[in-house]
């Protein structure tokens, strides 16, 4: 059975947790989680929302995130493709980081 619909509203407070699949480590040296938290930095108003906290483990990661919007899904998105793409670059590999979501 899938996960209940999540529901997005202008104003909502979100605990979002991604994680790797099979509880893998996504982020390998401290450069890459600069890299993730320049980047949630960076969309904070061209996607409209707040940061309220984080927490970063080599598996996964919290954000405590507010949207401005109803856009949570878009904001995730952007998020886990960007780091993926710079993940793949800088490590050499290919293919998906394989993100769990749950929020």
């Amino acid at each position: 059975m899938g996960r209940r619909l999540r529901v997005e509203f202008k104003g909502a407070a979100f605990h979002v947790i991604q994680r790797g699949n099979n509880r893998e480590p996504i982020f390998e040296e401290i450069a890459d989680k600069e890299f993730l938290i320049k980047d949630i930095y960076g969309r904070k108003i061209s996607q409209g929302f707040k940061l309220l906290g984080f927490a970063i483990m080599n598996n996964h990661f919290h954000l405590i995130v507010l949207t401005l919007d109803a856009n949570l899904h878009k904001i995730m998105h952007g998020i886990n493709n960007r780091y993926s793409k710079y993940y793949n670059h800088r490590h050499e590999r290919t293919g998906h980081l394989g993100f769990v979501f749950k929020g």
